[in-house]
């Protein structure tokens, strides 16, 4: 029922006969009502905070070859980025996050601005998702996400899907708060790759947050991107290609079979 329609059963409920300049100062009224509400919320818009700190559209081919202009974010900006939002977390008011970016920019964003409540908007459903704190533990299938843990020396790697219902292909944000992600040590480095909604990727990487030493996240053909970080020998944007080594691995098992197929042959 849209405004008009509340208006005129709230006039026939009680009997009365407003006009339309009634309705009018009422619909002003709401409108003000509605700004009020806005301001005690700070929003971070992706595209004005990218012109804020210099940055211009650029020129982008999609997988599909669809061309399209868009905001390239890099370490320097992202630390451009943080030092301009970073007083928004002494005014705590509630914080919501719009526009186009990848998960690890706003992980950093959302990091940036503790302990303010954030909200990423979400245009496909049209409203903002809050970003809750996830418990750690089992894992619960009502969370409909599924996780793998590797560990090597202070490294994790967290690789996380998700679990839905056979014929549906959306996550449900109303399941992110029963989302529990797996125990690791604290201290460890984080690195977290996975398929899901923004607000999926950033909820999990913020568990991490405040009890491990980073958190960086997957980019396909880039690395992890560090986007929280409690270390000195990692920076916000540091990228990461193999937190686990396994490149070295296959470089190394790589020689040998050279190095054993040239013995062999010289023999």
């Amino acid at each position: 029922m849209n405004l008009y329609a509340q208006l005129n059963q709230t006039n026939e409920n009680y009997g009365g006969n407003r006009t339309e300049d009634d309705l009018n100062e009422r619909t002003k009224d709401s409108g003000k009502f509605n700004q009020r509400e806005m301001e005690k919320v700070n929003t971070i818009d992706i595209a004005k905070l990218g012109a804020e700190i210099g940055m211009e559209a650029k020129e982008q081919t999609l997988p599909n070859g669809k061309v399209v202009k868009s905001l390239v974010w890099d370490q320097e900006n992202l630390l451009k980025a943080v030092n301009a939002v970073k007083h928004l977390s002494e005014e705590g008011k509630p914080v919501r996050i719009t526009g186009a970016a990848p998960a690890w920019l706003v992980s950093a964003l959302t990091h940036t601005v503790h302990p303010c409540p954030v909200g990423v908007y979400v245009p496909q459903i049209g409203k903002d998702v809050d970003i809750p704190r996830l418990a750690h533990g089992e894992v619960n299938p009502e969370g409909e996400v599924a996780f793998k843990t590797t560990e090597k020396g202070d490294a994790v790697l967290v690789e996380f899907n998700m679990d839905l219902p056979e014929g549906i292909t959306t996550y449900d944000e109303n399941n992110l708060s029963k989302v529990v992600v797996p125990e690791i040590a604290q201290g460890k480095a984080v690195y977290l790759s996975g398929k899901g909604p923004n607000y999926l990727t950033v909820a999990i990487a913020e568990t991490y947050a405040h009890t491990n030493s980073s958190v960086s996240l997957f980019q396909p053909g880039v690395g992890y991107t560090c986007s929280i970080t409690h270390s000195r020998s990692k920076r916000l944007g540091d990228l990461t290609k193999d937190p686990l080594g396994k490149e070295e691995v296959k470089e190394k098992l790589t020689a040998s079979k050279e190095t054993s197929k040239k013995e062999q042959m010289s023999k």
